[in-house]
């Protein structure tokens, strides 16, 4: 996935583009452990640009309507 983020420049004028490399998912035969990691390194990179730039961001959206309970080893996975 290319992770593309548009934020205003300093100052309100105009835009500038951030692209932030590449995430590519692993598959290892474990869809639910994959789907969780690749969701895992996403919501990183988002915590991250959000972090930098927090006057340019705006959720409408619930984008988990559930509360997450993560499987042994998904907690596995964290604690490393």
């Amino acid at each position: 996935m290319l992770v593309i983020f548009i934020v205003r420049k300093e100052g309100y004028y105009g835009h500038q583009a951030i692209v932030k490399d590449p995430i590519y998912y692993e598959d290892t035969g474990d869809r639910q452990l994959d789907d969780y990691r690749v969701t895992l390194k996403m919501t990183r990179i988002v915590e991250e640009v959000i972090r930098e730039y927090p006057d340019n961001w705006l959720w409408f959206q619930h984008r988990w309507n559930t509360p997450y309970t993560p499987t042994g080893k998904e907690q596995e996975h964290v604690e490393k």
